[in-house]
């Protein structure tokens, strides 16, 4: 059952808006949310810096006096509190996450504000879901992490497949997708294949690292592979969507990704390399002793004319099962294809992914239409596809991504 949320000062609030990302983010919102008539702030520690962050917002975007300032420090929890009643809802790139996000997320969920995030952050995610799932769920309240690069392509790039090829009878039905077909089916399995350029910036450095401390392709696609770092966290995410609604992708749906490789001699290289920087990663004194010093300080990132060089595509596989279908798979497709592609995927459309997510959970929720999705029923900690779904979609074609579904006989 979706609540309608009280009123707040704002829509949404950028929280972390003075770090590389965040101001990323702040700079997409100030025009997103002047276009659609939002109330938005910036917030993070520093109110100093924060005005700084303002003044250059202006410098582009014109007089920006209705934006506001929210200061706090993201370890204490009555600090947390006051930034969280502020707002429909946060969107936070304050990492690493398992160190800086589960205050504000506590905050939210016992003040009823929607949030969402950008971690990659597995384990801590996973905690989240033990200490504030059913609290959330029982408030209303929409937690949405990975709401970024990770783990957005993967995840609504499998929901589109899924409601591409589903039944009317699949809960999420109701909800427009023009560009829909029904084949009366749902999944097998899915495979992704990734092909990315992109620079990396202090904060994405700084969780690997912190989660490294906490502890071939597939027949379908017939191309060279490689390992893919983050499908240890996108698959969980894909698995949690379909969970969430009710297993409503398939009996037999399993999902896998991989790196797309230019050849054999690439993915061996790449491979080797890989395990290389794993081992690195695993071992404190390389972690802390030559990895901090190689890769970006917290705040660092590539430029913007690395980051105008740079792209993204997600290409989704997936197999129809009529096992369950009332209709006759004689002549229909036996396998559906999803591309997801964008700019620069871990800076640039990760600001759009993120802030696109926040204002749908601000939009949504002043309507009382939050989750989008009833077989999720009225909130808890969610994934972008079981939370908006179908939403979401339209909203990142808007905004400028590549997102479409196709058939493969």
């Amino acid at each position: 059952m979706a609540h309608k949320q009280e009123e707040r000062e704002y829509d949404v609030l950028v929280w972390g808006a003075t770090g590389f990302t965040g101001r990323l983010v702040a700079q997409y919102m100030a025009g997103r949310a002047k276009a659609a008539g939002l109330r938005w702030a910036v917030g993070g520690r520093s109110a100093a810096r924060l005005a700084e962050v303002k003044r250059g917002l202006e410098a582009t975007h014109g007089e920006l006096d209705e934006v506001g300032v929210v200061t706090g420090d993201s370890t204490n929890a009555a600090d947390m509190e006051a930034v969280a009643r502020t707002t429909r809802a946060v969107i936070s790139t304050v990492g690493p996450f398992t160190k800086y996000g589960t205050a504000l997320v506590a905050a939210c969920v016992k003040v009823g504000t929607h949030y969402a995030d950008i971690t990659g952050e597995a384990p801590w995610v996973r905690s989240l879901i033990d200490k504030y799932h059913a609290e959330a769920k029982e408030k209303g309240v929409c937690i949405v992490p990975m709401s970024g690069f990770d783990s957005i392509p993967a995840d609504i790039g499998t929901f589109m497949l899924a409601d591409y090829v589903a039944k009317a009878r699949l809960p999420w039905a109701h909800v427009p997708f023009v560009a829909m077909q029904k084949y009366g089916a749902q999944l097998g399995a899915v495979e992704a294949l990734v092909r990315l350029n992109g620079g990396l910036s202090g904060g994405t450095a700084a969780s690997m690292m912190e989660m490294a401390s906490q502890g071939s392709g597939g027949g379908n696609t017939r191309t060279w592979t490689n390992f893919f770092i983050m499908a240890l966290v996108n698959t969980r995410v894909v698995r949690r969507s379909n969970a969430l609604l009710g297993d409503a992708y398939g009996p037999n749906f399993h999902y896998n990704e991989y790196a797309k490789a230019k050849g054999l001699l690439m993915a061996i290289l790449f491979t080797v390399a890989l395990f290389i920087f794993g081992i690195m990663l695993r071992v404190r004194f390389t972690r802390e002793h030559v990895l901090k010093k190689l890769l970006p300080a917290p705040g660092e990132g590539p430029s913007e004319e690395k980051r105008a060089k740079s792209n993204f595509r997600y290409e989704l596989y997936g197999q129809v099962d009529y096992s369950k279908s009332e209709e006759q798979a004689e002549g229909r497709p036996k396998m559906v294809k999803a591309v997801v592609s964008g700019r620069d995927p871990g800076y640039t459309e990760t600001a759009v992914m993120l802030s696109e997510v926040g204002i749908a959970l601000a939009e949504l929720s002043s309507r009382g239409e939050l989750p989008v999705n009833p077989a999720v029923g009225s909130g808890g900690i969610l994934t972008p596809a079981s939370a908006l779904g179908s939403q979401l979609v339209q909203r990142l074609q808007a905004a400028g991504l590549k997102l479409h579904v196709e058939d493969l006989h």
